[in-house]
């Protein structure tokens, strides 16, 4: 089941550039110290210490500084779980964080061991000022992110003069506020499609798109697993092939090999996985939608939220540009907003609005050319808003080709 080649952008709806800058190239994340991000907390502050959530004030709810490297969000707290005997869903958070490199964010347990929290010391992960409040985080309940990257072997110098000039007019102008790869899976992009698969009750092809569907992108170890599932190779032996990492992998196999429907394994997954999946689909509306009408209609960005389609979307209000492209989008899917109000009422969405052009503040960059020619760059977003999407228009690389560890 191997996806016809397109680069990682395109299989996610990633096309096109906003601001009139030639690009320096180069690679991020080569490793995880060179993608700091900072939440920044509805005070203002970017997190840095733990110190910034304040004192300890009684409560039924362990606030704490999250310090993670090379992990993302849910498997760090699965971590966590594990090691303090926790409920997952008793685990609150305001944001979901980079898996490619270290990054710092406020997480809430309610009723949990304060204790062994602040035992928690790992290489890859730590908990930094673990303190009792009265109430708990959820999502949303940030203010942004700040981010300090370092860009290795860049492919154009750029003098002072002409970083500082790019930095104003990103300022100024924004960038095309695309959903990032995070959202759908940074090696193998088929979350939106699995989440597609789960609103309209096709159950077989979402299970098996989730455990046969490959990319020329991914390990080459767990690709070979998924050919074997692909080949109706044995059950069990796919199972006891994936590693344990693969945890959704394992549950849906697990299923399998007890003659489960794919109806209830996919039911039996995770809520908040499930909503993941459906929020992928619809942020890959959202970014097909951007990038066709930064082709047809460049000054409409900046005036316009676009919508992130759900059930209660009003189609009527928005510019004809809007119109069109979601009536043909949804003739050629043979999709209806209905849809998105799904039997399970958890998974359902009524669909909100996103800004099309973002503006990054308190941009700064350096170079240094003396040894390796690299420059780095701090920068902070408002919420919801991905570092790499702002990042590509000043490296003006493919995505594919940012250099990704882990």
């Amino acid at each position: 089941m191997m996806t016809e080649y397109k680069s990682l952008e395109e299989q996610v709806g990633i096309s096109g550039y906003y601001l009139q800058f030639s690009g320096v190239g180069g690679i991020i994340k080569q490793i995880p110290e060179d993608f700091i991000v900072c939440e920044i907390i509805p005070n203002g502050q970017p997190l840095t210490t733990g110190r910034e959530i304040g004192e300890d004030i009684g409560g039924m709810y362990i606030h704490f500084v999250l310090w993670k490297r090379g992990l993302d969000t849910h498997s760090a707290l699965l971590k966590i779980k594990r090691l303090c005997s926790l409920n997952e869903n008793d685990f609150g958070y305001a944001g979901l964080k980079d898996a490619q490199g270290v990054t710092y964010q406020r997480v809430s347990i309610w009723n949990g061991n304060k204790e062994c929290l602040g035992q928690i010391n790992l290489p890859d992960l730590k908990i930094l000022n673990p303190i009792r409040k009265k109430f708990g985080i959820s999502i949303g309940d940030l203010l942004g992110n700040y981010f300090q990257v370092k860009i290795r072997n860049i492919q154009r110098e750029m003098d002072q003069e002409e970083l500082n000039s790019f930095c104003s007019d990103a300022e100024s102008n924004g960038f095309l506020n695309y959903y990032g790869l995070q959202r759908f899976g940074s090696k193998r992009p088929i979350l939106h499609m699995f989440g597609k698969y789960v609103l309209r009750e096709k159950y077989s092809l979402a299970v098996d798109l989730y455990l046969g569907g490959s990319s020329e992108f991914e390990n080459e170890k767990i690709t070979k697993i998924r050919q074997m599932y692909a080949r109706e190779e044995s059950l069990v032996d796919v199972f006891e092939s994936f590693p344990s990492r693969y945890s959704f992998e394992r549950k849906m196999l697990r299923g399998l090999i007890k003659g489960h429907s794919k109806e209830k394994i996919i039911k039996s997954l995770p809520i908040y996985f499930l909503r993941l999946a459906v929020s992928a689909y619809q942020s890959y509306i959202f970014n097909q939608m951007l990038s066709t009408l930064n082709n047809q209609n460049y000054e409409l960005l900046s005036k316009t939220n676009l919508p992130i389609i759900g059930y209660s979307t009003d189609v009527s209000k928005y510019p004809l540009e809007i119109k069109s492209f979601l009536h043909d989008y949804f003739s050629m899917d043979d999709f209806r907003l209905d849809f998105f109000k799904h039997k399970i009422k958890k998974v359902s969405s009524k669909g909100t609005e996103r800004a099309a052009i973002v503006k990054p503040y308190k941009i700064k960059a350096l170079s240094d050319y003396t040894q390796d020619k690299n420059i780095e760059i701090h920068f902070s977003l408002s919420k919801g808003s991905y570092g790499t999407m702002f990042l590509r228009e000043f490296l003006k690389n493919r995505i594919n080709q940012f250099n990704y560890s882990g």
